[in-house]
């Protein structure tokens, strides 16, 4: 479950899709799917391979979005560990999402607020994203700051919010060191 959880969550276009299918009225979910790993739960493997096997001809082979869909991943896990969740799964999954649908507009060619409309988010996710309010806002906003690699507003910004510059990089060599 953990693999296939982090192979989709590694591929910020198909873990939409998937989401997207995991609420589809075609699986027949009784309640809204809000992460990876509930819908693996809800979906069970042989729906899975199924769904994937239909996901191939879709699939991109574009090297040139290589580095987009790394970076998403690099935000969302950068988020994960700025929020320091602990033992609290629930809140890590919910920041990973936020994280890697924050640039979902890139892949899709479409405002972010049409994507994230086809999804039951919680209004936290939307809210950093869409309105850069909430409580994971401050942690999407110092991840964007740290892809600028202007020291300066990275500093600001990790003031603003109240993080302290060595927990900060802390997260960054704890992201780094699991890529």
């Amino acid at each position: 479950m953990e693999t296939l959880e982090h192979r989709l969550g590694n591929e910020p276009l198909l873990a939409y899709r998937f989401l997207r299918y995991a609420n589809s009225a075609h699986l027949g979910a009784k309640a809204e799917v809000d992460s990876i790993r509930q819908g693996l739960m809800v979906m069970g493997y042989t729906k899975l391979k199924n769904w994937l096997l239909e996901q191939l001809p879709h699939a991109s082979s574009d090297a040139n979005l290589a580095p987009i869909r790394a970076s998403m991943v690099w935000r969302a896990r950068i988020m994960e560990h700025l929020c320091d969740a602990g033992a609290e799964d629930s809140l890590r999954r919910e920041v990973f999402v936020c994280g890697i649908f924050s640039q979902l507009d890139l892949l899709l060619g479409e405002p972010l607020g049409t994507a994230l409309h086809r999804l039951p988010l919680p209004g936290r996710i939307a809210s950093a994203i869409i309105g850069q309010s909430g409580p994971y806002a401050p942690w999407l906003e110092v991840a964007s700051a740290l892809e600028s690699h202007n020291t300066g507003m990275i500093h600001d910004v990790c003031e603003a919010h109240g993080m302290p510059a060595d927990a900060v990089n802390r997260a960054l060599l704890r992201t780094l060191a699991a890529l």
